[in-house]
């Protein structure tokens, strides 16, 4: 009999535990497939008294409307050369900066990661007006480069701390044994300890990619041009002030997640690891 009611209560939970995600996994995916159905409807449909998942006619008018037009196209380019810049950029600098954080003392060394920790506690609108005046100064206003130092300067702080947290988890017998064969710290850093951390790398550059792709605020401050808009910027357009073009919109958005959906599918194994990579300490 207790065994018969163990086996009862553990299906009784496997079922619940099962129910349950299949209700936060609807909850998740229910704006995504709303997206995509609106993307796919005539723009009149989309007001419709029900609202109806299915769209009555099928069209992919929003999604060619949004591809003709160069202007969209410009700022997708854009998007992806400050975003690859930022996250390339971000990568090289965090990881020298938390080897170094990892691997040595030097005077300063708690107050410069205290520093570090502080800076992710600042609201970012309260730098806007510092960064706009600093690049107008530099004559960098409107251009690649002020973007790229801006949005690396948001995402280089985090991604210097989890770096670090990824590099304590190394054993310092690894340095010490390549410094034996021969290498420099420089070598022993970019021949052994980033090979192993590739998972970890991944993933903070994961981060620092979302980071940048999705950033509005300081893309709207720093730019002012047509060709130096990024899709986030773009996306304003659709929103009128007497009336939206929700397909168009909704169908931009769409192609918006396209970059992360592709890497996450080609990704996903390293930025699982390294996301739990710095969960255990040796």
């Amino acid at each position: 009999m207790d065994s018969l009611g163990f086996q009862k209560r553990k299906v009784f939970h496997f079922v619940i535990y099962y129910f349950l995600l299949i209700v936060a996994t609807l909850i998740i995916f229910m704006p995504i497939l709303w997206m995509i159905s609106v993307s796919l409807r005539p723009n009149k449909e989309v007001l419709l008294t029900p609202p109806a998942w299915i769209p009555q006619t099928f069209t992919i008018e929003a999604y060619r409307s949004v591809l003709i037009n160069p202007s969209n196209i410009r700022s997708f380019l854009n998007s992806l050369i400050v975003s690859l810049s930022v996250t390339g950029l971000s990568i090289i600098l965090a990881s020298l900066a938390s080897y170094g954080f990892s691997r040595f003392r030097f005077r300063g060394k708690t107050a410069c990661s205290f520093f570090i920790l502080v800076t992710q506690m600042i609201p970012p609108i309260f730098l806007l007006l510092p960064y706009f005046i600093m690049m107008s100064r530099l004559g960098l206003y409107d251009t690649y480069l002020a973007l790229i130092i801006t949005f690396t300067s948001f995402t280089l702080p985090f991604c210097t701390l989890m770096l670090r947290s990824y590099f304590d988890t190394v054993p310092r017998e690894i340095d010490e044994a390549a410094l034996i064969d021969g290498c420099s710290w420089w070598q022993a850093l970019i021949r052994v300890i980033l090979p192993i951390n590739i998972p970890a790398i991944i993933a903070t550059g994961a981060f620092a990619f979302i980071l940048a792709w999705t950033e509005l605020l300081f893309a709207v401050a720093l730019t002012q041009s047509k060709g130096m808009r990024l899709f986030t910027v773009a996306l304003s357009v659709y929103i009128g002030e007497y009336s939206m073009r929700w397909n168009e919109l909704m169908a931009f958005s769409v192609l918006a997640c396209i970059p992360l959906v592709i890497g996450w599918v080609f990704l996903q194994k390293y930025i699982i690891e390294g996301m739990t990579a710095g969960a255990i300490k040796y």
